[in-house]
C-alpha cells in the first residue's frame, strides 16, 4: 500500500537532486555547430592585401572544414564606416568582425594603442614576441574586459610607416608647425605629437582630398597604404623615418565569439593566425618592390629621403616617458625594456 508521507518524501529528494545538478552545470561552447555566417567590414580595398593575401585566405581555410560550418561575408572599402565607427559596431555586437589598424582599438581601451606608438618596435619581429608575450596576454584580456571585443589569432601586419610631405623633412625641427593627419583616437593624437607636429583628425577615406587642397600638410602611413590610396599623387617627398611596424588585429565581437562552438572557435583562430603569416609574406614583397623603384626610377613619382632617425627616436622616446605622456607610458616603457 502506497504511503503518502513517505512517497512525497521521497519526490521532493528526488526533485531536489535533479535541481541540484541542474545548477552545478557550467555553460561552455556548443560541440556541433550550426551554420553561421559573419559579417567582416574593412575600411581598405579589395586589391589591398589585408584583403587578397589575409580574408581570402580565411575564407578558403574555413571553406575546407566541414565541421567549423563557418562562413565569412566581407564589407570591404569602407561601407560599413571608419575603423573606429567598426571597432564600436563589433563592441556592441551589431557588427560580427573588422580589422583596424591596432590604434583604432585605444578610442575604447586606451592601453591598446601603445602597440603603434612611434619607436615602440625594434621590428616586426620585436611587435609579435612582445604580442605572444606577457604583454600581448595583459592587451588581449583588457579588450575583453574594456571594449568588449576578442582579438583573433595574430597580428597582421600592413607594413612599416613613413612619414610624406610636400617638404623635406630630416628631423624633427623640420616638422614644427606642420599639421599632420591623425586618427581620431588618443594613441593617434600622441603619436604625432611626439614627432612635434599638429595632429588634424581626418577619416582615411578623405585623406586624398584632404592632401590635395592642403587642408592638412603631411601624413604617414606604411607603403601599402600609400600606394592604395595614392597619396604619391599628392605628396612630393616620402621620409624613410620607419618610425614603427604597423600592425592591424582582427576583432570578433566577444559575444559573437561566446555564441560560437568549440570548433568554431578554434577553426577561425587558427584560420586568422595561418592567414596573418601570409600577409606579412605578401606586404613586405610590396614593400621591397615600391620602395626599390622608387629610389631607383630616374623620375620617381615621389622622392625619397633619408632622415635623422637617431633624433626622430630619441624625441618619441623623450615624449612618451616624460610627464605629458599618454595613458600608455608606462607599457611604454615595459616594452623598450624587451628591446
Amino acid at each position: 500500500m502506497f504511503h503518502f508521507r513517505k512517497g512525497a518524501l521521497a519526490f521532493i529528494a528526488m526533485t531536489s537532486l535533479l535541481a541540484v545538478s541542474a545548477c552545478s552545470t557550467t555553460p561552455e561552447p556548443a560541440e556541433t555547430s550550426d551554420p553561421v555566417t559573419l559579417r567582416w567590414g574593412l575600411v581598405l580595398n579589395e586589391d589591398h592585401a589585408w584583403y587578397t593575401c589575409g580574408i581570402e585566405k580565411v575564407q578558403e581555410i574555413l571553406a575546407e572544414n566541414d565541421e567549423a560550418k563557418l562562413d565569412i561575408e566581407v564589407f570591404p572599402g569602407g561601407q560599413l564606416g571608419t575603423n573606429e565607427e567598426m571597432v564600436d559596431s563589433v563592441s556592441q555586437g551589431t557588427l560580427d568582425m573588422t580589422i583596424p589598424g591596432v590604434g583604432s582599438v585605444s578610442g575604447l581601451y586606451p592601453d591598446f594603442g601603445v602597440l603603434e606608438a612611434f619607436f615602440v618596435f625594434d621590428d616586426v619581429d620585436h611587435g609579435l614576441e612582445v604580442w605572444n608575450g606577457e604583454i600581448g596576454a595583459e592587451l588581449k584580456q583588457g579588450a575583453i574586459d574594456e571594449a568588449n571585443v576578442h582579438v583573433l589569432g595574430d597580428l597582421w601586419y600592413i607594413g612599416t610607416r613613413y612619414v610624406t610631405a610636400n617638404k623635406k623633412i630630416e628631423t624633427p625641427a623640420d616638422l614644427v608647425g606642420l599639421s599632420m593627419r591623425a586618427q581620431d583616437t588618443p594613441a593617434s593624437f600622441a603619436n604625432i605629437s611626439s614627432l612635434g607636429a599638429n595632429p588634424t583628425p581626418i577619416n582615411f577615406g578623405e585623406l586624398y582630398l584632404a592632401l590635395s587642397q592642403g587642408v592638412v600638410d603631411s601624413q604617414e602611413n606604411p607603403i601599402p597604404n600609400i600606394v592604395a590610396a595614392k597619396f604619391q599623387e599628392v605628396q612630393d617627398y616620402l621620409m624613410l623615418t620607419a618610425h614603427v611596424p604597423q600592425f592591424g588585429s582582427v576583432l570578433i565581437s566577444e559575444d559573437v565569439w561566446q555564441g560560437l562552438s568549440a570548433t568554431q572557435q578554434q577553426a577561425l583562430d587558427d584560420a586568422v593566425r595561418t592567414a596573418a603569416a601570409n600577409v606579412r609574406v605578401c606586404i613586405e614583397e610590396q614593400e621591397t618592390t615600391v620602395l626599390e623603384e622608387w629610389q631607383n626610377s630616374a623620375d620617381p613619382p615621389i622622392e625619397v629621403v633619408e632622415v635623422d632617425r637617431d633624433a626622430f627616436q630619441e624625441a618619441a622616446l623623450e615624449y612618451f616617458t616624460g610627464p605629458d605622456g599618454p595613458a600608455f607610458s608606462e607599457l611604454y616603457q615595459r616594452i623598450r625594456e624587451t628591446s
